[in-house]
């Protein structure tokens, strides 16, 4: 399902959690430029959108390629949680003999 779209002031930005517009991707292209690939917090910070750090740094990975992102890397999720759930369990424990009568 969609996640809720959270509506934040900062100063004379607002920034809509959920969906990046295209006014903060051009911002972020603008900032990484200037900044580089290493001062996430001073790039949200820049921003004034109230992102953080890790969202501006994560949403960077997806416009860059770095980081997956929609139905492919949703289905190599779902293949690596089905992969896990099929995973060989354990041998059981060794069951003690019973007691002698």
């Amino acid at each position: 399902g969609a996640r809720p779209v959270v509506r934040f002031e900062a100063g004379p930005a607002i920034c809509e959690w959920g969906r990046w517009s295209s006014a903060e991707e051009s911002s972020l292209k603008e900032l990484v430029s200037e900044l580089g690939e290493k001062s996430w917090a001073t790039v949200a910070e820049r921003m004034g959108t109230g992102r953080s750090k890790a969202g501006v740094e994560q949403h960077w990975q997806i416009m860059t390629g770095k980081r997956g992102q929609g139905p492919r890397s949703k289905l190599a999720s779902k293949a690596r949680l089905e992969a896990w759930h099929k995973r060989p369990l354990a041998p059981p424990p060794p069951q003690a003999a019973p007691p002698p009568q």
